[in-house]
Parts: C-alpha cells; sequence; structure tokens
C-alpha cells in the first residue's frame, strides 16, 4: 500500500537536510524513483507502488531499495539540482491525493526549484523546475 497523504509531511519535516536528489533509474535510464538523501546518510524514496499509489518510504541508508529487483539491474543518478555544500531542507511539499485520500503525487519545494513525482498508471512521472 501506498503512503497516506497525511504521512508524507512527517517523513521530510523537521531536522532533515537533502545533500543530494537522486533518480533512480532502470538499466534503459527509465527512472522509477525519486531520491532524496539527507546528510544524516538516512533517504526518502518516492516510487509507484503496485496498487498504483505513490509510496515514500523513508530509509535508514541511501541504497537503491531491495523492492528494485534485481538491484543491480537500477542506478543513482543526479537529478539535476545543485545543492548547496552545506544542504538544503524541504522548504515546502504539497501533495495530491485521489477520490480515496491515497497518495498519488507530491511537489517538493528546494534550492530554488519544484520537484514533482506523480504516479501515473502504475509509473512515475518526474519533473524538475526552477521557481
Amino acid at each position: 500500500m501506498g503512503t497516506r497523504i497525511e504521512e508524507l509531511d512527517s517523513l521530510v519535516t523537521g531536522d532533515f537536510t537533502v545533500r543530494e536528489v537522486l533518480a533512480i533509474v532502470d538499466e534503459q535510464d527509465t527512472a522509477v524513483a525519486l531520491q532524496f538523501v539527507f546528510t544524516d546518510g538516512s533517504s526518502l524514496v518516492c516510487t509507484a507502488w503496485t496498487d498504483w499509489s505513490l509510496r515514500a518510504d523513508k530509509r535508514a541508508d541511501a541504497q537503491i531499495p531491495d523492492y528494485f529487483w534485481p538491484v543491480s539491474d537500477y542506478s543513482q543518478t543526479p537529478a539535476g539540482i545543485d545543492i548547496p555544500a552545506e544542504g538544503a531542507a524541504i522548504e515546502s511539499v504539497a501533495a495530491a491525493d485521489d477520490e480515496t485520500g491515497t497518495l498519488i503525487g507530491a511537489d517538493f519545494r528546494i534550492a530554488g526549484h519544484r520537484v514533482s513525482v506523480k504516479s501515473v498508471a502504475g509509473e512515475i512521472e518526474l519533473s524538475i523546475r526552477g521557481v
């Protein structure tokens, strides 16, 4: 099951400073997830889940999650956001839900960018724009 919309804020608010924003891509270089890597070594992975919801998974590490199987078929690549050396906070999160209250998308503001991640028909859509 994907993340409930009311859980999203608690996953990124508090004392979390982002040091890197990555896309997790498959062998065809297609993005399958967005990953925020925090300065404490933990991360938040956002991906389309099996029920077509958006799963936001707070992890203790910055590795590729083992639900991307086999892990060797996936890699991490910079998402194109320049994060200052001291890191950057996620300034805001706007979540989108479906008619049942299930999270299907989120817009994050970080380091002068709006990062959008959405689950569309079981596939992840990522967009990054300057604000």
